[in-house]
C-alpha cells in the first residue's frame, strides 16, 4: 500500500504494525477501528480511538535538481530530411542548436521523416520531411536540408542558417503531440486539433481531404485529456470520462469493429471502449489499458505482436483481453510490442530477430524482459526500442548498424538483444526523448 501527496515529500508506503498483522485502509470512519491519517501529524491517527496497526513512512527520494528544460542530444545518422543534423553524423551523442537558447528543450515528438520539440514558452518548432503538409505550415516543402544526398561519411557541419521553424498553432496551451503521417495536437482547453495525410480519415474532421494547417476535429469535444496514434491510419483519444475514441480507417478491426464499404473508416471520432486509461498504436490495430489495469488489443499485428500467441498475422475482431496482469504503459510498433506491468517489470511479444524486445529470439506470449522492476517508459521504433527507469536512465537495444541509433557509441555491437544503458553525457538526467530514423533525447540542465 502506497500514497504519495502533492508537495513532494514523498513517496510514502505504509508499514503494517505487528501487533494485529493487518493495514488500515486509513479513508473511512465505518468504525472506531477505521480511523483517518493525518500526514502532517508524523502518522497520529486523527480519531486515536484505538491503537493503531500501522503508519506511514516517508521514503527519501533523490535530490534531483528540478528543471524547465534541457538540450536536444541525437544519437544515430540522419538520411536526408529526417532531423535537426545532417547525413554524416554518426556519434554518441549531438547537442543541437536550433538558433534558439538549447536549455529551453521539454519535450521532443518524431516519428516518419519529421521532428517536432516543445520549449518552456510551451512554443512548438519543427524541422524535416514535412510530407502532406503534416507540420501544419500551410505547405508541404521540405523544412531544412542544409546538406542534401551527399557522401554519408562526410563529417558534420553546423550552418547558420535556422534548423527549425516556429510551428503556427491555435490559440491554447499545447499538452500533448503526436506525429508521424498525421500530427495530431492536443491543447490544455481539452480540444484536439489535426494535420497532415487523411487518405483513410485519420485526422477526424469529417472528409478524407489531407489537411496542410491545424484543424479541429469536427465533434468539437472539450474534455479530451489524452492522444496516440502512429502513421496515417488511426487517431485515438480519451475523453474526462475515461471513454476511448477513435477515427480512421476500420477493416482491419482498428476500432473494434469493421466497416466492409466505402470508404471502410469513421471519419470523425466514434466511442469504442470505456473505462480506458491509456493506450497506443501499433499502426494496424490499438492496445487500451483500462482504469484496472486489464489490457486489451484489437486489429491486425505481425509475428505474434498482440501477444495473444494465435497466429503471427492474427486479425482480433474486437477489443479481447490479454491475460489477467494489470499494466501501466505499452508501446508498440507492426512487428513487436513492449508493456510495462504495475509492478515496474518490462513484458515483450513479437518479432526480436534484432533485438528489439531485448531479448535474444521472437516470442509469440509476452515475455519479461529481463528482472529489473523500476522501468517507468517505453518507446518502440520498427526495430529499435528505448526504455526509461525510475531514476531517469535510458535503455536501448535492437538494430544498431548504419544509424548507430541506440546512443550506445559507433563501436557498439550492429544488434543488441537486452537492455543496455545508455551512457550520460555529463551525468544526464533525461527529461523526454522520441524514437525516429534515429533516437533524439533532452538532457535536463
Amino acid at each position: 500500500m502506497s500514497w504519495k501527496d502533492d508537495k513532494g515529500l514523498g513517496p510514502w508506503t505504509f508499514s503494517k504494525s505487528t501487533a494485529d498483522n493487518q493495514y488500515n485502509e486509513g479513508n473511512l470512519i465505518a468504525t472506531a477501528a477505521n480511523p483517518v491519517w493525518s500526514m502532517d501529524r508524523t502518522g497520529v491517527p486523527i480519531t486515536p480511538t484505538h491503537d493503531p496497526c500501522g503508519y506511514w513512512v516517508n521514503n527519501p527520494v533523490p535530490d534531483v535538481p528540478v528543471s524547465v528544460g534541457g538540450s536536444l542530444y541525437v544519437a544515430g545518422k540522419s538520411t536526408t530530411y529526417y532531423s535537426l543534423f545532417g547525413p554524416g553524423t554518426n556519434s554518441n551523442y549531438l547537442e543541437i542548436n536550433t538558433g534558439i537558447p538549447a536549455s529551453v528543450w521539454t519535450n521532443v515528438y518524431g516519428i516518419g521523416g519529421s521532428t517536432v520539440m516543445k520549449n518552456s514558452n510551451g512554443e512548438l518548432w519543427g524541422c524535416g520531411r514535412n510530407r502532406y503538409g503534416v507540420l501544419g505550415l500551410g505547405h508541404d516543402d521540405v523544412i531544412y536540408d542544409p546538406w542534401g544526398n551527399v557522401d554519408p561519411e562526410t563529417p558534420y557541419t553546423p550552418s547558420s542558417d535556422p534548423y527549425a521553424v516556429k510551428l503556427d498553432l491555435p490559440d491554447g496551451v499545447v499538452k500533448d503531440y503526436n506525429i508521424s503521417s498525421t500530427s495530431v495536437l492536443l491543447l490544455e482547453d481539452g480540444t484536439i486539433w489535426t494535420a497532415g495525410l487523411n487518405d483513410e480519415g485519420a485526422l477526424g474532421v469529417g472528409d478524407l481531404e489531407d489537411k496542410w494547417v491545424y484543424t479541429q476535429e469536427s465533434l468539437g469535444k472539450t474534455d479530451w485529456k489524452s492522444i496516440f496514434s502512429r502513421w496515417e491510419n488511426n487517431t485515438y483519444g480519451i475523453d474526462s470520462s475515461n471513454t476511448l475514441w477513435g477515427c480512421g480507417t476500420t477493416y482491419r478491426y482498428e476500432l473494434g469493429y469493421a466497416i466492409t464499404a466505402p470508404p471502410y473508416s469513421e471519419l470523425v471520432f466514434v466511442p469504442i471502449l470505456e473505462d480506458v486509461a491509456t493506450g497506443c498504436s501499433n499502426t494496424r490495430g490499438c492496445f487500451a489499458i483500462r482504469t484496472d489495469g486489464s489490457l486489451y488489443f484489437t486489429g491486425r499485428s505481425f509475428y505474434y505482436a498482440n501477444g495473444l500467441g494465435v497466429a503471427p498475422n492474427y486479425y482480433v475482431d474486437g477489443f479481447t483481453k490479454i491475460g489477467t496482469d494489470t499494466w501501466t504503459s505499452i508501446d508498440a510498433t507492426f512487428n513487436h510490442s513492449i508493456g510495462i506491468k504495475t509492478d515496474g517489470t518490462m513484458w515483450g511479444c513479437g518479432l526480436s530477430n534484432e533485438g528489439q524486445l531485448g531479448l535474444p529470439a521472437s516470442v509469440s506470449t509476452f515475455t519479461q524482459i529481463g528482472t529489473d522492476t523500476d522501468w517507468v517508459e517505453i518507446k518502440c521504433s520498427s526495430y529499435f526500442s528505448i526504455a526509461k527507469k525510475t531514476d531517469g536512465s535510458l535503455w536501448s537495444a535492437g538494430r544498431n548498424i548504419y544509424q548507430i541509433p541506440l546512443g550506445l557509441g559507433p563501436d557498439s555491437p550492429s544488434a543488441v538483444d537486452e537492455f543496455t544503458k545508455v551512457p550520460e553525457p555529463q551525468g544526464a538526467v533525461w527529461l523526454d526523448y522520441t524514437v525516429n530514423e534515429n533516437f533524439m533525447a533532452i538532457k535536463q540542465e
